[in-house]
């Protein structure tokens, strides 16, 4: 999760691969292997699947590092200060701009992750460390214009974003069985319940807490205009025989699915930036929440990539870039720059 700011400009984070065959490929052979590798970790009971890949990942970004020399000036603006401290108790690395002049704070938001915890507490982490970086204090500190921030995420960041922005008015890579299982996790739910949401189950019609005005406010069919829908037609499933809801009710939670929020929340929303990708499992979602923001009467800007797929937006330094991933960040940061 990001939350940007200016004042100068403050951000607090959180959390074209056909031009470029070779490194599609790449991509997308390492994440098979580091995937099947996780798996059989799992099994064997050596290391969680969710841990194993974020192990990878974390060593991966140690290799690069060490690959660039510590003299790399990739990614780092000279006179940028960081600094590791917390907010709430909450860990945070924070990038201070030179004295004197325009320049961006970010803070890089290091909430608990899965499997360690579940939902709620990454959401938790988020919002007690938003409320603190709002603090009087904190604002005085760093001179922060509280009229002039924004919260942003990508992947599982980006649905704690909206989130914590309802919260604060209120106080190719990623595949669909994969997805699910994500999800699953992250709410501790058993997992064995799986297949039954891959069935659509989670949404019969008899489902009781799904009323009808939730039922609306997800409905892909109303929300999504003909280019997304084209000739598809809605999965309806009569009856739920294994009582989906009554076992996982964090599916019914705001915090864990902003997309059921009211438009009365919804309108209370500053106003946002949603990226989505065409390959994308979560394209919808982004697309229906857009839209939800509109009519809720929010001034939403909304970038759709026809070449980009979930995560591209984290593609964009050697070796592993993408045109799309580059295109995505300036498209993002342009519109931070004219919004803040």
């Amino acid at each position: 999760m990001l939350i940007t700011s200016k004042r100068n400009q403050y951000a607090l984070g959180t959390a074209g691969f056909l031009q470029k065959p070779c490194n599609f490929e790449t991509v997308a052979i390492s994440v098979m292997v580091q995937s099947c590798k996780a798996t059989l970790k799992h099994q064997l009971g050596l290391d969680h699947y969710i841990a194993s890949v974020r192990h990878t990942l974390e060593g991966y970004d140690s290799t690069v590092t060490a690959l660039q020399g510590s003299e790399s000036t990739v990614g780092v603006v000279p006179g940028v200060k960081v600094s590791d401290i917390t907010f709430a108790r909450i860990p945070v690395r924070v990038y201070e701009p030179p004295a004197g002049g325009e320049g961006h704070l970010r803070r890089g938001l290091m909430y608990r992750l899965f499997p360690d915890v579940h939902f709620p507490e990454p959401f938790l982490d988020c919002v007690a460390a938003a409320k603190h970086f709002l603090s009087a204090e904190v604002l005085a500190k760093y001179a922060i214009d509280p009229e002039r921030v924004a919260v942003s995420g990508d992947s599982a960041g980006g649905n704690l974003a909206a989130a914590v922005a309802q919260e604060n008015h209120n106080m190719a890579i990623l595949s669909r069985q994969v997805m699910v299982q994500f999800w699953l996790q992250y709410l501790g739910a058993d997992i064995s319940v799986e297949p039954q949401l891959i069935a659509n189950n989670h949404s019969a019609m008899q489902q009781l807490a799904l009323t009808s005005e939730l039922r609306s406010r997800l409905d892909w069919t109303t929300l999504l205009t003909q280019k997304f829908k084209k000739s598809y037609t809605p999965v309806v499933v009569e009856r739920d025989s294994h009582g989906l809801l009554k076992k996982v009710p964090g599916f019914l939670d705001v915090r864990s699915s902003p997309l059921l929020a009211g438009p009365e929340v919804l309108a209370k929303c500053p106003r946002a930036y949603i990226l989505t990708c065409e390959y994308d499992v979560l394209r919808d979602d982004g697309l229906m929440y857009a839209r939800r923001l509109q009519d809720a009467g929010v001034s939403v800007a909304s970038d759709y990539y026809e070449d980009g797929f979930h995560g591209c937006l984290s593609f964009t330094s050697w070796p592993m870039d993408f045109d799309v991933g580059n295109r995505a960040l300036r498209g993002f940061v342009n519109w931070l720059q004219n919004n803040l």
